[in-house]
């Protein structure tokens, strides 16, 4: 079943979607979301793809990408100590 939700964010290859799910976007894939801007529509559908398990699309647009759910772990630094969740970030920066 797919569902929409706007995107409120992109860091990277990270979306932050307003219904406060989080994408890792396949890095292959980031090219086609390019002109993707903060507000606009995101739908979310299961794929057949094992490593990417959804697909991300926007209305009026052929762009297809392939994504996983991500805890939105980023390494910001060289050790273990230093991995913050990608909503930590997303707080810090709001805040």
């Amino acid at each position: 079943m797919a569902r929409t939700s706007k995107l409120v964010e992109v860091q990277k290859d990270i979306f932050f979607l307003e219904d406060k799910s989080v994408w890792r976007i396949a890095p292959g894939h980031l090219s086609r979301v390019a002109e993707w801007a903060p507000g606009v529509e995101v739908t979310v559908e299961k794929s057949d793809n094992a490593m990417w398990q959804y697909k991300l699309t926007v209305p009026g647009s052929t762009a297809l990408v392939s994504a996983t759910p991500s805890s939105g772990k980023l390494v910001l630094g060289s050790s273990m100590r230093d991995v913050k969740t990608a909503m930590e970030m997303h707080d810090s920066i709001q805040g």
